[in-house]
C-alpha cells in the first residue's frame, strides 16, 4: 500500500509541497534496560510532583488531602510501577 501524502499550501508562493507520512515501525520492540526504567521513573515522578498538586487543587475532589500526602502517594505509585 503506498504511503499517504498530505498537501501543504504556502500562502506566499502558491507552491504546493507534499510530505510523506511515516508508518509505524515494524521493528521488534526492544526491552527497557534497568537504567532506562530508573531514568523514566525519575522523570515521571518529577513531572507528577511538579504539576499534579495544581491539578488536584483545581479539581476540588481531593482538597482534603494535604500536599505532602499527595506527594507521598505519587512516590508510592511510581515505586509500584517500577516493581511491575
Amino acid at each position: 500500500m503506498p504511503t499517504k501524502k498530505h498537501t501543504l499550501s504556502n500562502d506566499s508562493d502558491d507552491e504546493v509541497a507534499t510530505k510523506k507520512v511515516k508508518k509505524a515501525s515494524t521493528a521488534t520492540p526492544v526491552k527497557w534496560t534497568p537504567e532506562e526504567e530508573a531514568i523514566f521513573a525519575e522523570l515521571a515522578e518529577g513531572i507528577l510532583k511538579k504539576h499534579l498538586w495544581d491539578a488536584v487543587k483545581a479539581d476540588g475532589r481531593l482538597v482534603h488531602r494535604k500536599a505532602n500526602g499527595i506527594y507521598m502517594r505519587i512516590g508510592t505509585m511510581v515505586k509500584k510501577m517500577i516493581k511491575s
